[in-house]
């Protein structure tokens, strides 16, 4: 373990693991609701209809909103559409699992209840941590290149890969042994010349 030296005193470094992106777990767990709204739609394709009705005491300024167009298109072409448009990772879905009808209706009750919801955000922030773990190991296993590493990790730059690297005690990628000789025989013939 690294050794910091404070003050003539030698203490171990501490670690810090690298940490879910806030955004990318509350994305993730805003996923997971809209499959249990996607359930409770397949089991009662009635809430449908009283989702949509929900939207008529709006003004139209409020139905003109992203996510309420969006909501008003896919309920209108009924159940099994609006299922399969709100699990989607797409912009369009994001908008609209950012602000849901079916949650807040008296349909899904157990997505109003805080202690529910924290449980989801948990379990969001580790499946979150388990991805971003995997593709650090992607990376430090030649699988994953150093740019799509970092914009999967949400990382600044390869500095911040190496630090996380390092974090979570994995190998830094080596070249292809077919890289490596090309290199070499590239340094030998610059050697050559000066």
């Amino acid at each position: 373990m690294p050794v910091v030296e404070i003050s003539g005193k030698v203490t171990p470094k501490r670690t810090i693991p690298m940490q879910p992106d806030a955004e990318a777990v509350n994305s993730e767990a805003k996923l997971v609701m809209a499959r249990i709204i996607a359930r409770h739609l397949a089991a009662n394709p009635g809430a449908v209809d009283r989702a949509l009705a929900g939207y008529v005491a709006w003004s139209a300024e409020e139905r003109s909103t992203k996510p309420a167009v969006y909501w008003i298109e896919a309920l209108e072409k009924g159940a099994a559409a609006t299922r399969r448009r709100i699990t989607q990772r797409d912009k369009r879905a994001a908008w609209m699992r950012n602000s849901t009808p079916i949650t807040l209706s008296a349909d899904l009750p157990c997505l109003r209840d805080v202690d529910f919801r924290r449980r989801i955000w948990r379990d969001a922030k580790r499946l979150v941590a388990r991805r971003m773990r995997g593709d650090l190991e992607a990376f430090s296993k030649g699988r994953m290149s150093r740019s799509e590493a970092i914009h999967r990790l949400g990382l600044r730059d390869y500095a911040e890969l190496l630090v996380a690297l390092g974090d979570e005690g994995l190998p830094i990628p080596m070249p292809r042994e077919v890289e490596l000789e090309a290199q070499a025989a590239v340094f030998e013939q610059l050697w050559k010349t000066t």
